[in-house]
């Protein structure tokens, strides 16, 4: 799995236009919002806390949705997931995101504590067809589904809101 935090983006967004970054990036992330982190206890990955750093609040890991072979990715805090988010709030396999042709769909894998999509519960086994912009509440773990579109917009009026005057 591809990750890149939103300012990584930026300098590489800056000036595009879609149809270009098309060609280089996949069309569907994942991305983790800036928040709270509550790291598990010794059962999963252990993470130092100097390796950790403070995220404004328009930063977020973006994550690449790829399958090549159309099998479901896992998000969840077990290190052999396909999304690893390092979570005490997450199961060990919390979702399960799977590709439909033009998007992706996700649904409970039996989770702890349970997932909102857009405030709503999302039942267990039961697959919800995401659009660009869905919020995902997995546990105190925020997560946006995006199409390329919908990064390639947040991330240039990141850079935008970010950058120095005369460079924009």
């Amino acid at each position: 799995m591809k990750s890149y935090l939103l300012s990584a983006l930026a300098p590489g967004f800056a000036g595009q236009q879609l149809p270009a970054l098309a060609r280089l990036y996949p069309p569907h992330w994942l991305v983790w919002e800036a928040g709270v982190w509550r790291p598990p206890a010794q059962a999963t990955v252990a993470i130092s806390r100097e390796s950790i750093t403070k995220a404004s609040g328009a930063e977020g890991l973006a994550m690449a949705l790829l399958s090549p072979d159309g099998k479901p990715l896992t998000l969840g805090r077990a290190p052999e997931s396909e999304l690893p988010v390092n979570d005490a709030t997450l199961s060990r396999a919390h979702l399960r995101l799977r590709p439909t042709g033009t998007s992706w769909s996700v649904e409970e894998a039996g989770s702890s504590n349970g997932t909102l999509i857009n405030g709503r519960p999302l039942r267990p086994g039961v697959p919800m067809l995401l659009a660009s912009g869905d919020k995902l509440a997995a546990g105190d773990v925020t997560l946006t589904f995006l199409t390329l579109e919908g990064l390639f917009n947040r991330v240039t009026a990141l850079f935008v809101r970010s950058s120095p005057p005369g460079r924009r």
